[in-house]
């Protein structure tokens, strides 16, 4: 299932879908009088262990759904996700015009069932849609104020065509000891430089380009190894995750000197980043599809560095 083209797997997400409705169906409800003539979608589906890129990609999700039928899509965190470092609210605007505390005052109301919402393949016409739903996903004005200075200095100093390069080496769990199968396979070093060093010569012309080049990744022995090979290479200055090894699981959530909203919001800086590049490299993981959908099929040229699951 993690091959890009597979026609099935839209089949298959749309068969687990159709039993989701059918054993939990989206019917609305009366909880108050506030907004008589709208249907209130309800989106509290942000599960733990998902990070914030997933969490953009499920809202997103659901927001196509209440596109689809014409209802308000309302983001609410559930009780029992109730952290002041890690609601949506820390980073983004409300997704409509009502408040969640309207919401729940409202004379229609239909909480968004539990689905398969992120999107795994990679085709345009998905990422379009995904892409215009995202217009109207904006980051409140503390978390965008840090993601522009974050990038200030890359944006300033580099004039010429972007090339974005993401790298993970590694798996991330909260839990200690716990790493879920089925996730994409990472590459090494090795075959990560071998499609780097191809495509800058098919991109760039020029195999010294650096300059050019915006890395994105959370481990520090990554980060130096790809300033050794490309030393003017850019990237956000942030504390990484250190002493990984290829295809295990990180058990700490946040790195060493940063809390969760910092490390988050110094993320969405790193994805802002790549959508904004003229090309992009990288392998399938939820950064990279995040990237992809704010970018909305402007890049140039991408390559998704597909290895299987593990």
């Amino acid at each position: 299932m993690s091959r890009i083209r597979e026609p099935w797997y839209s089949w298959l997400i749309a068969a687990k879908n159709a039993k989701a409705l059918v054993s939990k169906p989206e019917r609305p409800i009366e909880l108050g009088p506030l907004n008589p003539d709208r249907t209130i979608y309800v989106i509290n589906d942000l599960r733990r262990g998902v990070g914030l890129a997933g969490w953009v990609e499920r809202v997103v999700g659901y927001m196509i759904f209440a596109k689809r039928n014409g209802w308000t899509p309302v983001v609410m965190m559930p009780d029992d996700e109730q952290r002041d470092d890690r609601g949506w609210y820390e980073y983004f605007e409300s997704v409509s015009d009502v408040s969640p505390e309207d919401a729940m005052k409202s004379k229609r109301v239909v909480f968004a069932t539990t689905r398969h919402v992120t999107y795994a393949r990679y085709n345009s016409k998905s990422i379009a849609r995904r892409h215009d739903i995202l217009e109207s996903v904006r980051m409140n004005g503390e978390t965008a104020a840090f993601v522009q200075n974050a990038l200030k200095e890359h944006f300033e100093q580099t004039r010429l065509p972007r090339i974005g390069i993401y790298f993970r080496g590694t798996d991330y769990r909260k839990a200690e000891g716990w790493c879920a199968s089925g996730h994409p396979s990472v590459p090494t070093f090795e075959q990560f430089f071998r499609a780097v060093d191809q495509h800058l010569l098919q991109w760039a012309g020029d195999g010294n380009c650096g300059c050019r080049m915006f890395i994105v990744t959370e481990e520090e022995e990554a980060l130096d190894a790809i300033l050794q090979r490309y030393p003017e290479a850019h990237y956000v200055k942030k504390p990484r995750f250190a002493n990984f090894k290829f295809g295990e699981c990180i058990s700490r959530q946040t790195p060493a000197g940063l809390d969760e909203i910092e490390n988050n919001r110094l993320y969405l800086a790193d994805l802002y980043a790549l959508a904004s590049c003229d090309y992009l490299i990288g392998p399938l993981s939820g950064g990279m599809q995040l990237a992809l959908n704010l970018n909305g099929n402007a890049y140039k040229g991408v390559d998704i560095l597909d290895f299987g699951t593990n």
